[in-house]
């Protein structure tokens, strides 16, 4: 089978031999389509390199958490020939730059009829995240406000819609040129960052969603209701603030979903297939063009989720 292997925190295309037989409670996997996010960056960065020698985790497949593709043979939960999505283990995990994959049964979900794979790889994490950011820890209900830092990345743009959806009021940040697309997907305020800097903003939020990994408390403090909740995406960067919380009425939310969640899965799936919410893919790029794929990570501008597709690819 063709992978992206990782050595000297750089992906190459390779031959790599396809997996044993799954173990109980795993299914195996010919993976159609796969993303290429941030967290795939930080992998070849090197930035996950304890963690991932604390886990026990080997292997040359070090990218690729999301995927899409066809039940290679029938397990538990899935008949041959089904198709399905999911969220590997962020540390434990099988990665899914690559043809053939086998996972746990639990991270994923089926594809609803009339999504595509790449529509369903594009929404593993950001529809598993977003239930769970705005349900579990957000804990916020129809009327209430958010302001969604970095919005029109791939689990920005599925909170935005996500959070409209749910009833709340939804302003959003990002780069020049979003506001259109934003507004688009249902914000009802859109504000530019290099106009409208976060200290310039006189409203104040229910939670602040960041997904641009740059703030801290002390930045949107005074952004919060009396009681509000700042969410960031990586919460190791913010462990001091997460632990002051019990001395202040206004929180730092601890957000880390490991890997995929099957009912929310299943939910996220399942208001895309119903037309409530939007899959938005940024660009598509074969196998072969993986690193043109990782290049457009590093750019700005992007909306939504990029996609692998892991069809056979020439040597």
């Amino acid at each position: 089978m063709k992978a992206l292997v990782c050595e000297n925190k750089a992906v190459r295309l390779a031959d790599l031999n396809e997996p044993p037989a799954p173990k109980p409670g795993e299914v195996r996997v010919r993976v159609a389509a796969a993303t290429v996010n941030p967290t795939d960056q930080d992998m070849l960065a090197g930035s996950y390199d304890l963690f991932l020698k604390l886990y026990g985790a080997r292997g040359p497949v070090k990218t690729g958490l999301e995927f899409a593709g066809t039940v290679e043979e029938a397990s538990g939960r899935y008949r041959k020939g089904e198709r399905i999505f999911g969220y590997t283990n962020l540390m434990k995990g099988p990665k899914t730059h690559q043809q053939i994959l086998n996972v746990k049964e639990e991270c994923t979900a089926a594809i609803p009829g009339g999504l595509s794979f790449e529509q369903a790889a594009s929404i593993a994490i950001a529809g598993n995240s977003s239930l769970v950011l705005i349900d579990d820890i957000a804990q916020l209900s129809a009327g209430q406000s958010v302001l969604i830092n970095g919005a029109s990345g791939g689990v920005g743009v599925f909170a935005l819609q996500y959070a409209k959806h749910r009833g709340l009021r939804v302003s959003a940040t990002a780069g020049p040129g979003q506001q259109d697309f934003l507004k688009g997907l249902g914000a009802d305020e859109v504000y530019d960052y290099t106009k409208q800097p976060l200290d310039t903003l006189g409203t104040a939020f229910d939670a602040i969603l960041d997904f641009s990994n740059r703030l801290k408390f002390r930045h949107v403090r005074h952004l919060l209701s009396p009681r509000g909740i700042f969410i960031p995406a990586d919460p190791l960067k913010n462990l001091v603030d997460i632990a002051a919380n019990p001395l202040r009425r206004q929180k730092t939310g601890y957000f880390l979903v490991e890997e995929g969640n099957a009912g929310k899965l299943s939910q996220a799936a399942a208001l895309v297939a119903g037309g409530s919410i939007k899959a938005e893919i940024d660009s598509r790029f074969s196998l072969t063009d993986y690193r043109e794929a990782f290049d457009r990570l590093a750019m700005k501008g992007r909306r939504g989720r990029i996609i692998l597709d892991m069809a056979e690819a020439a040597s």
